[in-house]
């Protein structure tokens, strides 16, 4: 059931994270031609310097964030596509023998990934967001929040290739499950 429900909701709701990182690409472009126009009329008084050029800078990684996804994901990983499908070890079918059981734990292992990687995207788009409050001037912003954000999303949607990478480097084999 919860398999059936993120997996139902998965393909929808990214083109809704997608489609609202697009319109909020838009938005800010307008909003950094305003800034310009503004700058223009009252001369040093208006806004400008790094708050209307963060404005272009995460207006542009909004607009292609899929590629800046892309970019994180392969920079980390070697890679820019993502991987839900669990590959269960011996040990841990040895221990579960039947095959309904073994089914649905994958299903549930699967769902939390994709849970996890929509949570992921919403952090990443996040993360634009608090860089250009950074640049505006917003005192409950930081830079170090917005790299969080940043990162941290990046690590979320790629999180099956974050537990191989960990399991691979401590030589951990009986953790029970790798992803494909």
């Amino acid at each position: 059931l919860a398999m059936s429900l993120v997996g139902s909701l998965e393909v929808p709701m990214k083109y809704l994270i997608t489609g609202f990182a697009y319109i909020s690409g838009i938005f800010l472009i307008l909003l950094g031609i305003s800034r310009l126009t503004k700058q223009m009329q009252e001369g040093p008084r208006g806004p400008g310097g790094m708050g209307t050029l963060m404005t272009f800078i995460s207006a542009g990684a909004l607009l292609s964030s899929s590629r800046m996804m892309g970019a994180f994901s392969a920079s980390m990983f070697g890679d820019a596509t993502v991987s839900t499908n669990v590959a269960l070890s011996p040990v841990v079918t040895a221990a579960m023998t039947d095959p309904a059981a073994q089914t649905a734990f994958i299903d549930v292992i699967e769902a939390i990934m994709i849970f996890v990687m929509l949570v992921g995207w919403v952090a990443f788009i996040r993360g634009w967001f608090v860089l250009k409050a950074v640049a505006d001037g917003g005192s409950q912003a930081s830079v170090a929040q917005a790299f969080t954000f940043l990162l941290g999303g990046a690590l979320a949607v790629n999180l099956p290739d974050l537990i191989n990478s960990i399991q691979t480097t401590m030589g951990i084999t009986a953790f029970g499950m790798t992803f494909s």
